[in-house]
């Protein structure tokens, strides 16, 4: 079953490769957006977009369940040879950015979002306490099952978060956080998708270090 393609607006983008495998929805609620899918990708998708968006996913993707929203004037970007073995959500609610690096592996159950979802106030001033913030994922970052990643949350290239974590400040590179909230728990880690005994000496040029 292809990509099937609801605009509800005026001056949408689309650009997907003829060769993808992939199929799902994405539905334009709003106006002034892009879609761009670099290269081929596998799986299935179901997007939605708002107004003055954009959403790029590079080439050689695999999304077994991969959900994204992007409301008004927020941005989610997707690297090269990322994978999703089953449901995920970037979510970005409110203006702002998720960015995921290139040979990301995402396990199963997790949210990455740039927002609360729900408004805060100071009871005295009635301001506002909890904006969005930006998100970030390096490159060849893994997260595992049940993972939450809030908004403001940079994870560093090379690392791995455990199951269950949320992450919700900086994690550094080459390094295991887990918990609630994360923490490092080991550093200088290297890791690879195979299940080998000693780091291949075929191992990608991932070292970040």
């Amino acid at each position: 079953m292809p990509i099937i393609i609801e605009d509800n607006g005026a001056n949408n983008v689309v650009s997907f490769p003829e060769s993808s495998s992939a199929n799902g929805k994405v539905i334009f609620s709003g106006d002034n957006n892009s879609l761009i899918v670099q290269g081929p990708f596998s799986g299935s998708v179901y997007i939605t977009i708002g107004s003055n968006s954009d959403v790029q996913i590079g080439q050689n993707c695999s999304f077994a369940d991969l959900r994204i929203h992007a409301d008004q004037s927020s941005s989610i970007h997707i690297g090269e040879h990322v994978n999703v073995n089953a449901r995920v959500q970037f979510l970005a609610h409110e203006p702002g950015t998720i960015r995921i690096g290139p040979w990301c592996l995402f396990a199963s159950d997790i949210d990455v979002s740039v927002s609360d979802m729900h408004s805060i106030f100071d009871a005295v001033t009635g301001e506002r306490i909890n904006p969005a913030s930006d998100v970030e994922i390096g490159a060849h970052v893994w997260v595992g099952n049940r993972v939450l990643v809030m908004k403001g949350a940079r994870i560093g290239s090379g690392s791995m978060i455990g199951a269950g974590a949320i992450v919700n400040a900086d994690v550094p590179k080459n390094c295991i956080a887990a918990g609630q909230p994360a923490r490092v728990i080991r550093e200088s880690i290297m890791w690879d998708r195979r299940l080998v005994s000693h780091l291949p000496q075929d191992a990608p040029a991932l070292s970040f270090f």
